[in-house]
C-alpha cells in the first residue's frame, strides 16, 4: 500500500438494493452491536457481484475492526480508500487499522495528506491531534483536538474519545497558566481545568451508557464483570486520568476525590510512572495508605536500576507500610512477595530499605537475600544484607563475611564499609563476651551470637 490510495479515483454507486443493506449494517455497527455472521456474509455476497462498491468494502471492514481483526481491516478499508479517495470514513477507518495492526509505517504520511484533504472533519482532526499527544507534541494536539471538538460540536457529531483526548491537552494549557504570577492568568488557567474535568466526566458516562445499553447486564455478576470491561476501556482510562489529574490542579484542589480515579486509570497503565506516583501520592495524602502500595510499587518497579532509585517513591512506601499492620501491607505485596524471580534484585533491594525503615526487620531480611541471590554482583544488596546479619541476627561473623564481600564488589560513595570492617574485626579479636556494648545487645534483643 502506498500514499497514492488517496490519488481522487471514480467512485462506482452500488445499486439501491445492496445500498440500503450496507448501510443497515453499517447503522447496526454504529450502535455498538457486533456483526453476524450472515452480515459477513451478506457483504461478501455483494462484493462478489459489485467488487467494486466501496460501501461495502468500508461496511466489511468495520465489521473486521469490530470484531477486532484490524490486520484484516486493513485490506478492506485500503479498497475503500482507493475507490473512493475523497470518503474521511474510509481514510479515517485505514488510519485506526493500521494502527491496531501495527502497521505504522505509512500512517503520518496518510495522516498528513487526510489533513490536507479533510480540514473541517472532526473525525480526521481528532486522529491528527491523538498522534500528536502519543509523540508527545502536546499544543500542537491541543490545535488539532480543540478544533475537532468545535467541528463536532457544530454539526452534532459524537466522536468516540474526542472529549477526553481534548481535556488532557486541556490540562496542559491551564496547568501553563496556573504557573504565571497573574492572577488572570491563574484564574483562567483554572477554568480551563474545570472544563477539562466536565469534558472527561462527559466522556466516562458516554462510554459507560453505551456499555450499558449494549450489554445490559441483569445480574450482580454480570455488572461486576461489564464495570471491570469499562474500566480498562481506553476511552474510560483516559478520562479518568484526567478527572484525577484536574481535581489536583483546581482551585481549590480536591485531593481526597481524585485518587479513585488515578487508582483507575493508574492500574490500567502500570508503565506510567507519573500517573503511578500521583495516584500514590493523593493516596497517601487522603491517608488511603493500602491502595497506595500498588501504584507505589509499580514505580519501584520502573524507576530502580543499580545506580539509582527514586527517592520520593521510597517516602511514598514507607509511609504506607507505617501506617499499615503487617499483614495488611505484605497482603498487598503478594505479586511480589510470591513470584520473587519476577522482578529484579534492585527491586528487592529497594523493598527491603522501605520495610526496613518500618521495622519489619524479618521481611526486610529476606528481600536482602532475594536480592543477593538475584543480583550476586550488585554491593548494595550484600551490604544491607550484612547489617541485617549484624543488627538483627546479631551474626556477627557472618556480618564481617557479607561486609567484605560488599566491598569487593563495589559500593556508592554514601555507603561506608571499611570503618563496620574494622570494628566488627577488632571486637570479634577482642571476644563478644568481653564487650559490654556487644553483650547488652544480645540480651536486649533476646539473640545469641550467630543465631538464624
Amino acid at each position: 500500500m502506498v500514499l497514492s490510495v488517496l490519488l481522487a479515483q471514480p467512485c462506482l454507486a452500488a445499486n439501491q438494493d445492496s445500498a440500503q443493506s450496507v448501510q443497515a449494517i453499517e447503522d447496526k455497527l454504529a450502535t455498538g452491536k457486533s456483526p453476524s455472521q450472515a452480515d459477513f456474509e451478506q457483504l461478501e455476497q455483494i462484493l462478489g457481484q459489485e467488487p467494486k462498491n466501496f460501501q461495502a468494502h468500508l461496511a466489511l471492514g468495520m465489521c473486521l475492526d469490530s470484531m477486532r481483526l484490524p490486520g484484516q481491516a486493513v485490506e478492506q478499508y485500503d479498497a475503500a480508500v482507493k475507490l473512493a479517495p475523497d470518503d474521511p470514513k474510509a481514510v479515517t477507518g485505514l488510519i485506526r487499522a493500521l494502527s491496531g495492526a501495527r502497521q505504522t509505517k505509512t500512517v503520518p504520511g496518510l495522516l498528513a495528506m487526510a489533513v490536507k484533504r479533510f480540514p473541517n472533519d472532526p473525525d480526521v482532526l481528532f486522529l491528527a491531534g491523538v498522534d500528536a499527544l502519543q509523540t508527545n507534541q502536546t499544543p500542537r494536539a491541543y490545535y488539532y483536538l480543540q478544533n475537532a471538538y468545535s467541528l463536532s460540536m457544530q454539526d452534532g457529531r459524537d466522536v468516540p474519545g474526542l472529549k477526553a483526548c481534548y481535556a488532557e491537552t486541556l490540562l496542559y494549557v491551564g496547568g501553563m497558566k496556573i504557573k504565571h504570577k497573574g492572577e488572570g492568568d491563574r484564574r483562567r488557567g483554572n477554568e480551563y481545568i474545570k472544563f477539562a474535568a466536565k469534558l472527561a466526566k462527559q466522556e466516562l458516562d458516554q462510554e459507560k451508557a453505551r456499555y450499558y445499553q449494549h450489554f445490559q447486564p441483569k445480574t450482580q455478576e454480570q455488572i461486576k464483570k461489564l464495570e471491570e470491561a469499562i474500566a480498562g476501556d481506553p476511552k474510560v482510562v483516559k478520562a479518568n486520568m484526567v478527572l484525577g489529574i484536574a481535581d489536583t490542579l483546581m482551585y481549590p484542589p480536591r485531593y481526597a476525590q481524585s485518587v479513585d480515579h488515578l487508582l483507575i486509570a493508574a492500574d490500567a497503565m502500570p508503565t506510567r510512572t507519573d500517573l503511578n506516583f500521583e495516584a500514590a501520592k493523593q493516596a497517601v495524602w487522603a491517608a488511603r495508605y493500602r491502595v497506595a502500595i500498588i501504584p507505589a510499587l509499580h514505580c519501584v518497579v520502573l524507576t530502580t536500576n543499580k545506580f539509582s532509585s527514586d527517592a520520593n517513591v521510597m517516602k511514598l512506601l514507607v509511609e504506607s507500610f507505617k501506617h499499615l499492620p503487617r499483614e495488611t501491607a505484605v497482603a498487598e505485596l503478594s505479586p511480589i512477595l510470591k513470584n520473587p524471580e519476577s522482578f529484579t534484585g534492585f527491586v528487592h533491594n529497594e523493598l527491603g530499605e522501605a520495610m526496613e525503615q518500618a521495622g519489619w526487620q524479618a521481611d526486610a531480611l529476606t528481600q536482602f537475600e532475594i536480592a543477593a541471590r538475584l543480583e550476586p554482583e550488585f554491593g548494595t544488596a550484600t551490604f544491607n544484607l550484612a547489617r541485617s546479619h549484624e543488627l538483627y541476627l546479631h551474626d556477627y561473623d557472618g556480618a564481617l563475611v557479607l561486609y567484605q564481600k560488599a566491598q569487593q564488589l563495589g559500593l556508592p560513595p554514601e555507603l561506608s564499609v571499611q570503618d563496620r570492617i574494622f570494628r566488627l574485626e577488632e571486637r570479634l579479636a577482642l571476644g563478644q563476651k568481653q564487650d559490654i556494648a556487644w553483650h547488652l545487645k544480645d540480651i536486649l534483643f533476646g539473640r545469641n551470637p550467630g543465631a538464624r
